[in-house]
């Protein structure tokens, strides 16, 4: 394969893995959002219950109040499950892509290594041409002497 094949196929790998660290940190940024939804539900859940058992304590909890502790805390529970499932997927695609980004990394750094040892044996033939030729012309240098 000739080196400036590889050169190209250099440049898509390492434009493959720029793209895919932007997506991790996209990734990153989204899960990070949906951590901060789950972390503000889970206070709200506390503090409702808080709330009820505060209320409950001074025994001055009405009927209609229990039914909207009870509502509001069965709505609470809801949607902590429905926004742990969606960490729990985020995390899922963030490993993924992060799993992509570490291949595109080694794909990458063996294209890397196949260009340097092009280039060194481009190098070294050069090298041994060039001696071949100075070889060449002190023998025949020599010989009409």
């Amino acid at each position: 394969m000739r080196r400036e094949r590889v050169s190209k196929v250099l440049q898509l790998r390492d434009y493959r893995k720029k793209l895919l660290e932007m997506e991790v940190k996209r990734h990153l940024e989204e899960f990070d959002g949906e951590v901060r939804r789950l972390d503000g539900l889970e206070k709200s859940f506390q503090l409702a219950v808080e709330e009820y058992y505060e209320r409950y304590d001074l025994g001055a909890i009405t009927i209609q109040e229990l039914e909207f502790f009870h509502s509001q805390l069965l709505h609470l529970k809801k949607r902590l499950e429905k926004q742990r499932e969606v960490v729990r997927r985020k995390l899922i695609e963030l490993d993924k892509t992060k799993s992509s980004m570490v291949e595109a990394h080694k794909e990458k750094r063996l294209i890397e290594m196949l260009h340097d040892r092009l280039l060194h044996d481009e190098v070294r033939d050069r090298s041994a041409a060039e001696q071949r030729e100075m070889d060449f012309r002190f023998i025949t240098r020599s010989a009409r002497r």
